[in-house]
């Protein structure tokens, strides 16, 4: 799980930020993005259901969260790196409207998934054992406590470190405006909501899932609230300020010299003051 995560923002990201079209980037956003991130989460919740080793429900989810932490960090910035209204709401629409779907369609798309290396009936059994429907309802609730906060954070996140656009690559060539980071806190407000009441309605009254039961649960374990701003800051924030710094990486590099990485790693006042 690390490992792939680790893989998406070390190796794919700098990509990413190298596309010049804002069709491409969005294609990215609602496709590469939540696909990449779902088979890793679809992979944390196997070996979490399948080892369970305490009746802590926190402890049991944290495979899962280091994921999310990242995902939902680096979806929300992504939304950010456009420059026009257009893109960023069409972007946050159907960002939304996939995590609607996905978090409606969650039972189910495990139990097909699942059933593909295990039997069907013990698919079935796994994916509704009690303890496992509270373990996605602990992880879903936090998740919709750091999709709501990331919509907040990501533009801040983006206006505070535009000013040296050479030095990270998600600000590189995007325009610091805060009407366009403003525009993509409401609208993101709105449609969050939306998506979040359509959602957990659905996953309360048809999935049948303890949401509100774990919900106050977690409301009663302090350490939680701890462990949220604890990962938001290091494992979403700060993993995504180092993983986004242009500085030279390996696997950019043809030989030692650091002239030899390419423009993905290399900053451009590098290439041009000190490798021409």
């Amino acid at each position: 799980v690390s490992f792939m995560v680790l893989s998406y923002m070390e190796l794919l990201l700098p990509i990413f930020f190298s596309l010049k079209s804002d069709v491409q980037k969005l294609a990215w956003r609602v496709l590469l993005h939540p696909v990449y991130f779902s088979i890793i989460s679809l992979c944390s919740r196997f070996f979490a259901y399948k080892e369970l080793s305490t009746e802590n429900i926190i402890l049991n989810a944290n495979l899962v969260l280091h994921m999310f932490f990242h995902h939902q960090t680096v979806g929300r910035i992504l939304i950010n790196t456009f420059d026009n209204y257009t893109f960023i709401l069409l972007a946050i629409v159907i960002s939304s409207a996939q995590s609607t779907f996905l978090r409606c369609t969650a039972l189910k798309r495990d139990e097909i998934i699942f059933g593909l290396w295990m039997k069907k009936e013990d698919a079935k059994i796994l994916i509704n054992d009690p303890r496992n429907l509270v373990i996605r309802s602990a992880i879903q609730n936090i998740t919709v406590s750091l999709e709501f906060s990331g919509i907040f954070t990501a533009p801040a996140f983006m206006l505070f470190f535009s000013k040296w656009g050479d030095l990270f690559h998600m600000v590189g060539g995007t325009t610091a405006v805060a009407g366009l980071f403003a525009f993509s806190v409401i609208v993101g407000v709105f449609f969050d909501a939306l998506g979040d009441f359509i959602a957990s309605y659905w996953e309360i009254h048809k999935l049948k899932l303890p949401v509100v039961k774990t919900w106050n649960w977690l409301k009663t374990y302090k350490m939680f609230y701890g462990w949220l701003i604890y990962g938001s800051i290091t494992m979403g924030l700060m993993a995504m300020i180092w993983m986004c710094a242009r500085v030279p990486r390996a696997f950019s590099c043809k030989t030692p010299d650091i002239c030899s990485c390419n423009s993905l790693s290399n900053p451009p006042w590098l290439q041009q003051h000190i490798c021409s």
